[in-house]
């Protein structure tokens, strides 16, 4: 597997999704875990289409909805955030609206979380 900007693990050995109705709350509202591999390549395969650095800076009050993305390996792990369904990028800015790849990868999550 080619290095990534988004995740460390080689290999993922599972991915965790947390939605919270809010970001400021303390539990989330619904939690699934993915361990079958061909659903953590296709997440995974759609995150890589993801620019890493994002074009714009957004402030989000605390009732925004928020979901946690966890990938899973061995020893590490990495978190990907969405806020109001827009990808935070590694260089913490988003992407401006529009963009098809991270519409998609959403869509996986989403659909992962039974929504």
């Amino acid at each position: 597997m080619a290095e990534s900007v988004w995740y460390t693990c080689d290999p993922c050995e599972g991915i965790t999704i947390e939605k919270y109705d809010h970001a400021s709350d303390p539990k989330p509202a619904k939690q699934v875990k993915l361990t079958l591999q061909e659903a953590i390549g296709e997440i995974l395969g759609a995150l890589e289409r993801i620019p890493p650095k994002g074009d714009m800076f957004i402030s989000f009050t605390p009732a925004v909805e928020y979901v946690r993305m966890t990938i899973h390996g061995s020893d590490h792990f990495d978190v990907v955030e969405f806020y109001d369904g827009r990808i935070k990028t590694p260089d913490t800015t988003f992407l401006t609206r529009g963009n098809e790849d991270e519409a998609a990868l959403f869509a996986l999550v989403k659909e992962a979380l039974g929504l």
